[in-house]
């Protein structure tokens, strides 16, 4: 006897399903190739909603139909499964009967209660049934043979520095559309959009959290919800009107996960809550302080509680925030937040040690800069610890010190004033450590702009008893670089000349680069290319790979300001040193140096190339996230006047816009781009290199990768009716009579 089987609906998304577009293509994928499919992921990051929508999508790909089993609360699986295929029994040979030879898919939704008993059950289902198709949601994986893990990350937040950037991260487009049922008048705008993604970045890009966080905005200005970010679980307790979830709140989605891992993975997990940012083995090996790691860490990453991205140097991982914030709270109950925190500080010491030391070396900048540059927060998390701390003021001292490379060569000065202050203030007396940290505050200062606060450290480093090369040639370059900001370049050279002719200083480039900067700022131009010359001619092709980078920088600014006769030199300065920058992955010198090319370019009438330039350097100048260049203000702003004089003369119109440029995030793809010979130019000088305006082609961008016009119009923050249009214009200009047509013809471009 077989049963007749009724299809079970899917339930529906009365709030809307927002983004995922990717995550859905490759779930789609998966349940149309694999028998198992396991989409594990953090409480909250949308598991249950993605299974749900692409269960809808593929569901005629299933003739014997598409069922949902919610398992949240229910103690027996099979009988749930029985009930949604609409059984009267509640046996497996029931089920068994019922979808026997049929071509059908099962979602099993929030199995992370019954891991043992569904992996019985999913093992039994498979084996009895070679049509059935099983796609399974929990935080934890069930560990069959066969078994293919999607695991779900957080939404985007990284990124955005426009409103337009904005509006592409679905986390943005989540919080509006969230936010809307709360302030109807509620809209992502120009005076807003920043908090907004503040927002989804504190609360690391997970939807359930996105959604508790809009659902206040009914009580809550956005500024005030914005500061509160500091209490994160705080802002996410109690159920909150319009928002859907088998928990009354994040906290409690939290606490059920933690209630079922062991002592011992709760220990760590509240160990690995020190960490503000990511870290690897070796550095969770530290933490756990002799005491086995690795398999509670591979516990609470099968568990969903730490992420963990492969990456060609090691594993890293990762806790979201609010999950460490939850740790956090269970290392306070251990009473060994002191002990762990003291593990942080030193972990923290050793790698600035370390990446001092490859700084120095120069062929190792790139491996120095790996180090350095998302260890912020964790650094920051140390210092603050450690200057609270008498017993450990002079570590913070040391610490503060040995991340020169990051203050002053990544454009931290100002961050490098405030920790550089605290330390020093905590250790008057005249040791080695704290001369090495005046010199270090001294050269921040003088890139802030601060020259008096400048000179008056680098006399306090100069005036110490004790002979240190390094200290004293640093000091002066400090000295001499306010005395050039301050107008005074004989002094200035002066006083550069005695520190290189004393050697040992690891900043003697970025003090000539700084230097030259500001010659050019005093329109000083003949020095600043001979002063830049001359030191380039050290550096060129050595081992210093970022002096190399900026001086060709600072060099080719100072040719194109000579005028016609040195365009070729600019052209050349800025040319070889984009390979250097990628080698660097920095990102701040290649979108410089594309800008000295620009320039060198417009200035021998090069207006094609002059364009490219400039469009590459636009694209990849916002991903550096940078208020300041070299921690200076002023250099910024020259940089800015540059870009708009040039813009100015070579941009008309929408001609600025080159369909097919590389993606801002690949510098090598970059380079390439700008290396790579112009395409030789059809008769009469066309107005743009393609038909579409510069909104027509993010249009067509999102069309090849795959959004309707509906997903389109939330992105670019336009009404659906105008995206249509929008895409049967395009359509229309380029002869074409389809999307699939157009989606070809982008990714040729």
């Amino acid at each position: 006897m077989s049963w007749f089987v009724v299809a079970h609906a899917l339930p529906s998304d009365l709030s809307g399903f927002v983004g995922r577009v990717q995550e859905q293509a490759e779930l789609r994928e998966l349940v149309l190739s694999r028998r198992l499919v396991v989409v594990t992921g953090a409480p909250g990051v949308g598991k249950s909603r993605l299974a749900v929508r692409v269960s809808g999508q593929v569901n005629r790909s299933f003739p014997g139909g598409t069922f949902h089993v919610d398992l949240a609360a229910v103690p027996a699986p099979v009988r749930a499964i029985a009930t949604a295929l609409g059984l009267p029994g509640g046996a497996m040979d029931d089920v068994a009967g019922a979808l026997a030879g049929k071509r059908a898919l099962v979602v099993l939704d929030n199995a992370d209660h019954l891991v043992a008993v569904c992996r019985g059950v999913v093992r039994e289902l498979l084996g009895a049934l070679p049509e059935l198709r099983l796609v399974v949601t929990s935080r934890e994986v069930l560990g069959l043979p066969g078994e293919q893990v999607m695991s779900l990350l957080p939404m985007p937040v990284g990124d955005a520095h426009d409103l337009s950037s904005a509006l592409r991260l679905d986390s943005v487009v989540l919080f509006a559309e969230r936010a809307v049922a709360d302030d109807p008048n509620f809209v992502v705008d120009q005076h807003n959009w920043s908090e907004v993604v503040e927002i989804c970045a504190g609360v690391d890009g997970l939807p359930l959290a996105i959604e508790f966080a809009a659902s206040w905005l009914r009580v809550l200005p956005l500024a005030e919800l914005t500061a509160r970010l500091d209490d994160r679980l705080g802002m996410l307790v109690g159920r909150r009107r319009g928002v859907y979830t088998r928990h009354p709140d994040m906290v409690q989605a939290i606490s059920w996960s933690a209630d079922r891992c062991t002592p011992r993975e709760r220990l760590l997990w509240a160990k690995l809550s020190a960490f503000a940012g990511g870290f690897g083995l070796t550095a969770a090996q530290a933490m756990g302080g002799g005491s086995p790691v690795l398999e509670h860490l591979a516990a609470l990453v099968d568990k969903s509680l730490v992420y963990v991205v492969h990456e060609p140097d090691g594993a890293k991982y990762r806790l979201p925030g609010v999950i460490r914030d939850y740790g956090l709270g269970m290392l306070a109950e251990t009473r060994l937040e002191p002990q762990i925190r003291a593990r942080h500080l030193e972990h923290c010491a050793r790698v600035a040690s370390t990446a001092e030391a490859a700084w120095r070396d120069g062929w190792r900048q790139p491996e120095a800069l790996a180090g350095l540059r998302d260890g912020v927060p964790d650094f920051e998390q140390a210092l603050r610890f450690a200057l609270s701390r008498p017993a450990h003021h002079e570590d913070a001292l040391r610490l503060v010190a040995a991340l020169h490379p990051l203050w002053l060569h990544q454009g931290h000065a100002g961050l490098a004033g405030r920790w550089l202050t605290a330390a020093l203030a905590t250790c008057p007396r005249p040791e080695p450590v704290r001369r090495k940290a005046l010199w270090v505050a001294a050269v921040a200062a003088s890139l802030r702009g601060e020259q008096p606060l400048a000179r008056t450290l680098a006399a306090e480093c100069l005036g110490a008893d004790d002979v240190d090369t390094e200290a004293v040639s640093s000091a002066l370059l400090a000295q001499a670089c306010a005395a050039m900001a301050d107008g005074q370049p004989d002094t200035a050279l002066r006083l550069q000349e005695q520190a290189a002719g004393l050697g040992g200083s690891p900043v003697l480039p970025l003090a000539v680069v700084a230097m030259a900067a500001s010659a050019l700022l005093h329109r000083e131009f003949s020095a600043a290319a001979a002063l830049t010359g001359q030191t380039l001619e050290r550096y060129r092709g050595g081992a210093d790979r970022w002096a190399e980078v900026y001086l060709r920088y600072a060099a080719g600014l100072a040719a194109w300001h000579l005028g016609e006769c040195e365009y070729a030199q600019a052209a050349e300065l800025a040319l070889g040193g984009l390979p250097v920058a990628v080698e660097l992955g920095d990102r701040v010198g290649f979108a410089l140096l594309a800008e000295v090319g620009a320039l060198a370019a417009a200035g021998r009438r090069q207006y094609d190339r002059a364009r490219r330039f400039l469009d590459v350097g636009e694209r990849i100048w916002p991903l550096s996230h940078r208020d300041s260049l070299l921690g200076s203000a002023a250099f910024l702003r020259h940089h800015q006047d540059h870009v708009a004089e040039m813009r100015s003369k070579v941009v008309r119109g929408d001609e600025m816009v080159l369909c097919g440029g590389p993606d801002a995030s690949s510098l090598a793809a970059a380079a390439a781009f700008l290396l790579e010979p112009l395409p030789a130019a059809a008769p009469g000088r066309a107005k743009r290199t393609h038909p579409l305006t510069a909104r027509e082609h993010q249009v067509a961008e999102l069309v090849s990768k795959g959004l309707t016009d509906k997903a389109i119009a939330a992105r670019l923050g336009m009404a659906q009716r105008t995206a249509e249009t929008h895409v049967q214009r395009i359509l229309r200009k380029l002869g074409f009579n389809s999307r699939s047509q157009l989606a070809a013809w982008v990714v040729d471009r």
